[in-house]
């Protein structure tokens, strides 16, 4: 999820999350950052129909910041090798 900024900046002028059809049900604080992230990454995770088998990882992103985007890469980095080395037997 990019932009993390942008949307911390658009709650903080006082936009809500509900203004997005897809999200009017969010019933939390309005300009809380942690519980509105929280509630669109639950809506995305949600939608995994097969759990059991594949595994959806969220991260909140600001492109711009180069430490965030570098942790965002080992991250991936670090599950591809894991499920590599799960598939082959080695874990």
């Amino acid at each position: 999820l990019n932009k993390k900024d942008l949307f911390a900046e658009k709650l903080a002028s006082g936009k809500p999350i509900t203004l997005c059809p897809y999200f009017k049900n969010y019933q939390g604080p309005e300009n809380g950052f942690d519980e509105t992230t929280s509630f669109i990454k639950d809506a995305f995770t949600s939608k995994n129909r097969h759990q059991e088998d594949k595994s959806i990882f969220t991260h909140l992103t600001c492109a711009t910041d180069q430490n965030n985007v570098e942790k965002v890469f080992n991250d991936v980095q670090h599950i591809i090798i894991e499920n590599s080395l799960m598939s082959a037997g080695l874990m």
